[in-house]
């Protein structure tokens, strides 16, 4: 409910090249972009699924195709685009989809840089699915090391021309034109948005398009609010009132959420007149002695946590991340999302991976809870809680049916410095959630690579956007790190539950992994159901002592809804 939001971090390993995902038409779900065939099956590197979004094509007529790439593109890169059909099998050539326009070569394959190419589908393929795949110029038809995404399509003689359900199709003479629906934009009306105008991005926040990814609009939110889906963002103190968290008046000596003190010399207590250090624990992540350095700060508040990442950046637009996993998480943490729905069954056992991948240890990246913001114009926010399963863009956690779980955040831009703090409960929530305490988790951090030695002719507007952070060390890193310690959840009164992934192997009398089943795949779904079974007996055995606060807390609730009501009209 509480989004304003969107992706992106990447912890890789050098040789990765870039990432690649189609987003017209819309990429097959789960939208993985780094799906490359040494460690993903199939031609797909995910199988098929009955979520996947099915777009209808019209025989000889022309439409952009476009894709967007997690890492700055090189110029030696192309990409070819390809049919399915229903089966998985390549059509033959004279059915082959043809390029056209600008940056085609003869062979059929258009440069990666350009993020977009004109398409003709010269015949019907009924139910097929659109393959692009990024390759080196130089290899051209080298298929050692390809990256790959796939759409549904649909390509028949009678496609209507209905702006893809987002729009009104309008005839003029021989051409047309889509006038789209409220929260949707493109030629075809094909991207949706998470904003239309700054209207829509709460009191002096504003909508801006191309700022996270590619064709999207998305919300900056003034200092004190965050939020999108077209409903006026709520004011962070509110949303703590609602969670039972609201800070005293004097907590805005730790921390100022009307904002920046204009007088933040006068309060040498407040570090750039915000957040008093004194408050907080603290640790310095690299260059411990010069003015670039990261730092991190951190305090409970009630049964949350709450984050400060005090970050060097070289340019006000960049993001900065946070993610975190329990130590002891099994590599079959790998298998979520699990693709019941899958029209793929035997692909859909592994998720798309290779069981040889499968049985590897976790690389950082994998498996991981995370936070991303950037800051516009000072102390402008969009901020987002995702969910990394492998090397692939993080994805929000709305995307594998998860919720934002963020009950507060703020963001600042004062020089060479990016500050942003958010609040969430200490426990998990939810499958895309991993628990912040108690005990050592395994922590990991990064920011937007700096763009110094860059190709002048490849820099664009859109440099900013959110996308790989580079192999430098000091732009991203990972550590071990103890933010609760068991003494202090013992003194929280709400139940939190912080699950022990170690317990899960090793402890059995035969000497089986129980994290895996006959076919040495983990029963993600037997697993899921255990801990949705622990966390009811866990809830149920603590409702006499809340019943009463829970009462009073669903009162007020109801109380402030239709404020909100008010507010909102």
């Amino acid at each position: 409910m509480f989004n304003c939001i969107i992706i992106f971090f990447l912890l890789l390993v050098n040789s990765v090249a870039g990432h690649i995902i189609l987003t017209f038409p819309e990429a097959r779900y789960p939208p993985f972009d780094f799906l490359d065939n040494r460690r993903t099956l199939g031609p797909c590197g995910v199988p098929k699924s009955e979520r996947s979004q099915l777009t209808s094509f019209q025989v000889g007529r022309n439409y952009n195709i476009s894709w967007h790439l997690a890492k700055t593109p090189q110029r030696h890169e192309n990409v070819k685009i390809r049919l399915l059909d229903y089966k998985g099998n390549e059509l033959e050539s004279e059915r082959v989809p043809l390029l056209l326009g600008h940056g085609v070569t003869a062979r059929q394959m258009a440069s990666a840089v350009q993020q977009s190419v004109e398409i003709r589908f010269p015949v019907e393929c009924r139910n097929c699915t659109l393959l692009i795949e990024k390759i080196k110029a130089q290899t051209n038809n080298d298929n050692s090391s390809l990256e790959r995404s796939c759409a549904e399509v649909d390509i028949s003689d009678t496609a209507p021309m209905n702006c893809f359900g987002n729009g009104i199709w309008e005839d003029k003479g021989s051409s047309g034109i889509c006038q789209c629906s409220h929260g949707f934009s493109g030629q075809y009306c094909q991207y949706k948005d998470d904003c239309a105008d700054d209207l829509e991005c709460g009191p002096n926040g504003k909508c801006v398009a191309n700022a996270i990814r590619q064709d999207h609009k998305s919300c900056f939110c003034q200092f004190g609010f965050f939020g999108t889906n077209w409903v006026k963002p709520l004011p962070n103190n509110l949303i703590l009132f609602i969670l039972g968290s609201d800070p005293d008046p004097e907590d805005q000596n730790c921390f100022r959420h009307v904002g920046p003190s204009p007088n933040a010399e006068a309060n040498g207590n407040l570090r750039y007149g915000l957040f008093n250090p004194d408050c907080y624990s603290s640790k310095t992540l690299n260059k411990e002695e010069t003015d670039e350095r990261d730092r991190l700060h951190w305090r409970l508040v009630g049964n949350q946590l709450e984050i400060i990442l005090d970050f060097w950046t070289t340019n006000p637009h960049n993001w900065i991340g946070l993610g975190w996993r329990p130590l002891q998480i099994p590599p079959s943490c790998r298998l979520f999302p699990q693709m019941i729905s899958s029209l793929e069954k035997e692909n859909a056992k592994t998720s798309g991976f290779s069981r040889e991948w499968l049985e590897q240890p976790l690389h950082p990246m994998e498996c991981v809870d995370m936070i991303m913001g950037s800051i516009r114009e000072g102390n402008l926010l969009h901020i987002e809680d995702l969910y990394s399963r492998d090397m692939s863009s993080p994805l929000r956690d709305s995307l594998l049916d998860g919720e934002e779980s963020l009950s507060a955040a703020y963001g600042l831009q004062t020089g060479n410095r990016t500050l942003l703090m958010f609040r969430r409960l200490i426990s998990e929530i939810e499958p895309t959630d991993h628990p912040l305490g108690p005990g050592k988790i395994f922590l990991l951090y990064a920011k937007e690579e700096s763009k110094i030695g860059r190709d002048e002719k490849l820099k664009s507007e859109n440099d900013y956007q959110w996308k790989y952070h580079g192999s430098g060390s000091t732009n991203r890193s990972h550590i071990e790190i103890e933010f609760v310690n068991q003494s202090q959840m013992n003194q929280i009164r709400v139940p939190l539950i912080h699950f022990d992934h170690s317990t899960e192997s090793g402890h059995n009398s035969d000497g089986k992994d129980p994290t895996k089943n006959e076919d040495d795949i983990a029963p993600s779904a037997e697993r899921e159901k255990d801990v949705q079974d622990e966390n009811e007996q866990n809830s149920s055995s603590s409702l006499p002592s809340t019943l009463k606060s829970e009462i009073i807390q669903i009162l007020v609730l109801t109380f402030l809804i239709v404020n909100l009501i008010v507010y909102i009209i």
